[in-house]
């Protein structure tokens, strides 16, 4: 569309005066007079060389306090494009009108931020005088073409020796790591003083799933940080910390000891998040048992988020012994956890069902529909995998109620041979749920009982930690019940055969639902008119089920 070409047009304007404005501040550092005498110095007494300053293409700002804004101006650029590129500021007075423009960056040593492909997206600045009444650092505001939250300093230098490498180091300042790359060690970025974002935590996740957190000795900072670490575990990355000794930080160890000896350091001291952390906050509760037991319920939060069953297991038992608690209470706590979690999910995911029912009251099946999923931005665009997590979540219910009422009967037939029978053409989503239906259905095949024993001591990890926590909750978790699964667990037996009936309607239309979002996702997609009109009659008979379902299960959906 027109907007979205005058849009490209402004970034490329964006790209092109940021990267201006980059080779100005290198031009000052290196032939001004100031630039040579402050900039250049301070450089220098970092023990940077001119190849990693031009590496990394650093600079300086004039003291003037318009000298590259009237440069650029000169050179033909707009005030508009230099004040969006976060160049250039300007005061409004009281009347309406602008005061002379005048530049964000003066009289400092200039740090450019990249982007991954290289591209110069922003500055960081350093002032080095001792004026208390200017902040030390600043940087570039956000803007068209910069998102602090989404970048990391250094990503584009580092990039290829942090997938060589199949590590990254994450530091906290610019020339953290800088001097480790002039060093030779050029798997590092930093955070660059902002907490760990999710997106700064995928961004290294292209890269690489191994991660090495470089802190300097400050105890208060150390215990800040770790309360935003939880982010990367959920992301599934595997992460260590390393703290350096007293008055040490990654910059003036790496040039204490050297490469070698750095490197060393890190490969001996590092530690997994999970260990670091229990002792941190062991070492912070002292002999007060409540502080202990906050301690236990924060340590079962961190490896609840992890997302590999096999990981959180290892973390369950290393973490007993480093508690000097039993494993099973560890594992009954991460099970309260992940209920509540489930139960706010499944809240979620019906509020967002409720607001999708009310969009689409007045939906019709006809030729219009071609416009409507191919022009209407606002039509109903659930998540895939929202939908897929839906499905699970029903998935687990079939497997509860086969683990805990393996000798129950329901319709005079024996509880697990009915639910097999009706999941006999049902391919479930989860792999491990997968697995573990194949095993009652081989067992039932074979003539023989089943036992949830033969789940919670399986050679395979994840169906353990599955079958006691699916277990577990009956006992454990029983006062709960009615709060979190809308079931009174005394009676739920009396009643099995609704129970149980209700799931699997309600299995049958989460994957209907998830079959239209797909159908849905390619209608928007479809090129001809007859696969258009396919997918229509697809949806429309897929909505059908849907409301039929639905009227079983006494909701209203129109």
């Amino acid at each position: 569309s027109d907007e979205e070409i005058e849009r490209q047009n402004e970034r490329d304007s964006l790209y092109i005066a940021l990267n201006f404005a980059k080779n100005y501040f290198q031009t000052q550092l290196f032939e001004s007079e100031e630039g040579i005498s402050i900039g250049l110095s301070y450089f220098k007494e970092r023990s940077l060389n001119d190849k990693t300053i031009r590496d990394f293409e650093l600079g300086f700002s004039h003291v003037a306090y318009d000298a590259f804004t009237k440069h650029a101006l000169k050179n033909g650029f707009s005030i508009e494009i230099l004040e969006k590129a976060g160049l250039t500021l300007r005061k409004e007075n009281e009347n309406g009108t602008f005061s002379n423009p005048y530049d964000r960056f003066r009289e400092r040593v200039i740090f450019p931020i990249h982007n991954v492909s290289g591209r110069v997206i922003a500055f960081g600045a350093r002032i080095l005088n001792n004026d208390k009444n200017q902040a030390k650092y600043i940087n570039s505001p956000e803007t068209e073409v910069y998102h602090k939250s989404f970048v990391l300093y250094g990503i584009f230098q580092a990039k290829n020796a942090i997938r060589q490498q199949d590590l990254c180091y994450l530091t906290e300042g610019y020339m953290d790591v800088i001097s480790l790359h002039q060093a030779g060690i050029q798997h590092v970025v930093a955070s660059s003083g902002t907490s760990l974002t999710v997106e700064q935590i995928r961004l290294i996740g292209r890269f690489t799933k191994n991660v090495i957190l470089l802190y300097d000795g400050d105890a208060a900072g150390i215990k800040a940080a770790l309360r935003g670490l939880d982010l990367i575990l959920e992301e599934g990355l595997q992460v260590r910390i390393v703290v350096f000794p007293d008055n040490e930080d990654a910059d003036s160890y790496v040039k204490k000891v050297g490469s070698q000896a750095f490197t060393e350091f890190i490969n001996r001291h590092s530690k997994d998040l999970i260990a670091f952390k229990t002792s941190v906050l062991l070492k912070d509760a002292q002999n007060d048992p409540f502080k202990k037991a906050n301690v236990i319920v924060e340590i079962v939060q961190s490896i609840t988020k992890i997302p590999d069953p096999i990981a959180r297991a290892v973390f369950f038992k290393e973490t007993a012994t480093q508690l000097q608690i039993s494993e099973e209470t560890l594992l009954s706590e991460s099970n309260k956890i992940l209920i509540k979690l489930r139960q706010q999910k499944e809240k979620d995911f019906q509020r967002q069902q409720k607001n999708n029912t009310q969009n689409s009251d007045n939906e019709p099946f006809t030729e219009n529909i071609e416009y409507q999923v191919v022009e209407n931005e606002n039509l109903e665009k659930p998540d895939i995998g929202e939908r897929k997590q839906a499905v699970v979540y029903q998935e687990e219910e079939c497997m509860r109620l086969l683990l805990n009422y393996t000798e129950a009967e329901i319709e005079d037939v024996q509880l697990v041979d009915f639910l097999l029978e009706q999941l006999s053409n049902t391919a479930f989503s989860s792999p491990v749920y997968k697995e573990m239906l194949q095993i009652f259905q081989k067992e039932r095949a074979l003539g023989r009982a089943v036992d949830n024993g033969l789940f919670i001591h399986h050679q395979n990890p994840e169906i353990r930690l599955e079958a006691i926590k699916l277990t577990s909750q009956r006992y454990e978790l029983s006062e709960n019940w009615k709060k979190v699964y809308d079931i009174d667990v005394p009676h739920e037996i009396e009643r099995l055969s609704e129970v149980v009936n209700s799931n699997l309607s309600r299995l049958r239309q989460r994957m209907i639902q998830q079959l239209m979002t797909e159908v849905l996702n390619k209608l928007k997609a479809a090129e001809s008119m007859e696969e258009q009109d396919k997918l229509m009659k697809m949806y429309k008979h897929l909505k059908d089920n849907e409301k039929q379902i639905a009227t079983e299960l006494g909701n209203v959906i129109r």
